[in-house]
Order: C-alpha cells, then structure tokens, then sequence
C-alpha cells in the first residue's frame, strides 16, 4: 500500500477494497430491488409506530402519589 501525503491512511482497514460487493460493476436492477425493500421495511416500521399506544396504562400498585411518602 503506498501512502501519499495528500491522503495519509493510518489504518489498512479503512480502505475501500476494489472489489467490494457493489463498487465494482453495479447492477442496477439489484440496486432497485433493494431500494424497494428498504421503503418497504421503512413502511413497516412506520406502521408499527404509528399504531403504537400513545398512553400506558399504570396499575394503582405501582403508582406514586405525587406529595406521598416515598
């Protein structure tokens, strides 16, 4: 690995590798593929949160009056 003094890597690990999946010859039908899966687990998730409960039930067991004796 040669090092010049415009792009000084102190570590190997953080270079890109040529032939790493995707950076060489991508394939475009792949890549929209997974666009789509990743808006539809956004969409998902979206989902789950929206149809989260806003509020949580407390049981009175639990509950802390507020001025009470801890």
């Amino acid at each position: 690995m040669e090092v010049t003094s415009k792009n000084k890597v102190l570590s190997p690990i953080h270079l890109p590798c040529p032939d790493m999946a995707g950076c060489a010859n991508p394939n475009p039908e792949l890549t929209q593929k997974s666009l789509q899966w990743v808006a539809r687990c956004l969409k998902h998730v979206r989902q789950l949160k929206k149809n989260k409960p806003t509020s949580r039930h407390i049981p009175a067991r639990f509950a802390r009056v507020k001025g009470g004796a801890a």
